[in-house]
C-alpha cells in the first residue's frame, strides 16, 4: 500500500528541516561579536554614531543624507528606509540614547565589518546592524546593508541574517493553513 503525503506530513517535514537548519549550525562556524573597536572601524563607527545622534535629535531624515553618501541604493529603497524610520518613530517615539554593542570581522580581513548598536526608546530597545565593505585596504568604505529589530533582539544578534529571516518566517508561518477547496466529481 502506497501512502500519499498529506499536507500535514509535508508541513511537519518542512518544520523539521527548518528546526535542523536553525539549531544545528556548528558553533565553530560563527563569528562572535567583538566589543573593543579597532582602528579599521573608526570611520564607519563615526558615520553610524552621527546617524544615531540624529535619530535622538529627531533629525534622522537630515542625517540620512550623510548615510546615503556611503549607502548607494536607489531612490525607492531610500524612500522605503525613510518610511521604515517613520514607522519606528510612530511605534516607539524618539530614542533617548544609543550605544555601540560591538562588531564582527572575518579572519584577518580589513575589508568587511558588521557593526551593532542599540538605540534606547521608552518602550524597548532596538538592535541595529550595519554592514560595511571596502574593496581596497585603506580605500573608501561603503555601507552595504542595514537592518534593525525591536522584538526578537537576542535571536537577531545571535543568528546570521539568513538564519534569522528563516526563523522569523517559521514563526510567522506557524498559523494554520487554510483548508483546501474540495472538488466534487460526477
Amino acid at each position: 500500500m502506497i501512502l500519499k503525503e498529506s499536507g500535514m506530513l509535508k508541513s511537519a517535514k518542512f518544520y523539521y528541516i527548518m528546526f535542523c537548519i536553525l539549531t544545528c549550525v556548528p558553533v565553530f562556524s560563527q563569528t562572535f561579536i567583538k566589543t573593543l573597536p579597532n582602528e579599521n572601524i573608526k570611520w564607519p563607527l563615526s558615520v553610524i554614531e552621527s546617524f544615531m545622534s540624529n535619530l535622538e535629535k529627531d533629525t534622522a531624515l537630515a542625517g540620512l543624507e550623510k548615510l546615503f553618501e556611503v549607502f548607494h541604493i536607489g531612490q525607492s529603497a531610500k524612500d522605503a528606509f525613510a518610511a521604515d524610520l517613520g514607522n519606528l518613530k510612530v511605534k516607539l517615539g524618539i530614542p533617548t540614547g544609543h550605544s555601540f554593542i560591538g562588531f564582527k570581522s572575518f579572519g584577518k580581513s580589513d575589508h568587511y565589518y558588521i557593526l551593532y548598536f542599540f538605540s534606547y526608546y521608552n518602550r524597548m530597545p532596538v538592535a541595529w546592524e550595519f554592514t560595511f565593505y571596502r574593496p581596497v585596504t585603506g580605500g573608501a568604505w561603503q555601507l552595504n546593508y542595514i537592518r534593525f529589530e525591536s522584538d526578537d533582539i537576542a535571536d537577531f544578534l545571535s543568528f546570521p541574517k539568513l538564519q534569522f529571516e528563516a526563523y522569523r518566517k517559521l514563526a510567522n508561518d506557524a498559523s494554520p493553513a487554510p483548508a483546501a477547496d474540495k472538488k466534487t466529481t460526477k
